[in-house]
């Protein structure tokens, strides 16, 4: 991108130099990125590139009084200020999603409301920072959508860059024990969870999209076992077969939308966990029946059913007793 706009600055500069009536051009192909051919191959004529990955604040449009600013502590030494209610970033041309990492600082409680295609999925409240700070959320964006951060409340915040994630990068979860980040080239975004092989290594992720199957990117020095927990409650246990390349391995457990999962290790040396994938559409979350939680004296389901089942059969029995004792009709004697 930044090739382009350069020498298309210069193309401009040299026809001005040359023809004074010469004001500037249209360039048509400035959203073309596309695969064509045979064998495919990518045409890229593209000034619009697909949100993905490690996107500065900067490079979104600005929406209403948002504005850019230095900022030393920034990624790139530049950020965007949003000062005012209705202030944002857009990002248009969006690959296909599932996570998004917010880097900001603020000073003030701000809600930030993040929209794909103009609708609002979610509202994040942010709280006051001691610097930049990152902040994740689970969210599910169609190739091809925009998607806008906008502040919807009153103070200001910054924003440094966005992370765009295709999956949910394990790096980007809550760790603890001996689960750590290390760098690995052969990993989708560059960087993996390991040290995960005892029940106090874990992995949390909070507020993540729903499914009905969970899929773990891997690879591992041995056979390992790891025990998956959905919200405290239901539980499934995986075993990792011993790879050294990176493979997949899936289990069919019901995640709720907004759940938080968490993957704690059982055995096995090794291991290094890529990312987290889900599929399928889950149930609703299951409610347990708990007898302490009745109240007034009100009866359980189960005793209902048996009530219901007795006086359905004392009806039964009573039109039987009826029908019996019902004088019978005499029979015509034969002439």
């Amino acid at each position: 991108k930044e090739a382009k706009i350069k020498a298309m600055k210069a193309t401009l500069k040299f026809y001005q130099s040359y023809f004074s009536e010469f004001k500037g051009w249209l360039y048509f192909g400035y959203n073309l990125y596309k695969e064509e051919g045979n064998p495919p191959a990518v045409m890229d004529w593209s000034l619009v590139y697909p949100t993905k990955g490690q996107v500065e604040a900067e490079e979104g449009y600005r929406i209403g009084g948002a504005v850019s600013i230095s900022d030393t502590l920034a990624s790139d030494g530049t950020a965007v200020m949003l000062t005012n209610k209705g202030d944002g970033l857009s990002f248009y041309e969006c690959a296909s999603l599932n996570q998004i990492k917010i880097r900001y600082k603020t000073d003030k409680n701000v809600s930030l409301g993040v929209y794909v295609d103009d609708t609002l999925k979610k509202t994040l409240e942010l709280k006051p920072t001691d610097g930049y700070v990152d902040e994740f959320l689970s969210l599910t964006v169609i190739k091809g959508s925009h998607m806008q951060l906008k502040l919807e409340s009153k103070g200001t915040m910054t924003v440094d860059a966005i992370g765009a994630y295709e999956y949910l990068e394990a790096e980007n979860a809550a760790l603890q024990g001996g689960a750590s980040v290390t760098a690995d080239e052969q990993a989708s975004n560059g960087l993996v969870v390991t040290g995960i092989s005892s029940d106090n290594d874990r992995i949390t992720m909070k507020g993540i999209r729903g499914g009905a199957r969970v899929k773990l990117r891997y690879k591992a020095e041995s056979d390992c076992v790891v025990k998956l927990t959905v919200n405290g409650g239901i539980t499934s246990e995986m075993t990792l077969k011993a790879s050294p390349s990176y493979r997949d391995m899936s289990v069919s457990l019901n995640v709720p939308i907004d759940s938080t999962l968490e993957i704690k290790g059982i055995s096995g040396d090794g291991l290094f966990i890529d990312y987290i994938g889900l599929s399928g559409v889950a149930r609703p979350e299951e409610t347990s029946y708990n007898k302490d939680d009745q109240k007034g004296g009100g009866l359980s389901p189960i005793v209902i059913v048996i009530l219901c089942l007795a006086a359905f059969l004392a009806v039964v029995a009573a039109v039987t007793i009826v029908l019996l004792k019902r004088p019978q009709p005499k029979q015509e004697e034969r002439k």
